[in-house]
């Protein structure tokens, strides 16, 4: 699956690649390497994948009230 900033998240897969939400997120890989350092941004490592599930996405670009 093409993933890109105009697909729809509920259809981006379950758990997505570094690159792949690199693709549909508007943040640098510098950047997305940094939130998951820091724990800003939830994932899992398999083997040496890193996996992001889908609602951390959605949780990171949800914007949070004041």
């Amino acid at each position: 699956m093409k993933i890109n900033r105009t697909t729809e998240i509920q259809c981006l897969p379950t758990m997505l690649t570094v690159e792949e939400f690199m693709h549909f997120a508007p943040i640098p890989r510098s950047t997305s390497y940094s939130l998951l350092k820091r724990k800003k941004l939830l994932a899992v490592k398999v083997g040496r994948r890193i996996l992001i599930p889908r609602a951390s996405l959605v949780a990171l670009l949800t914007p949070t009230k004041p």
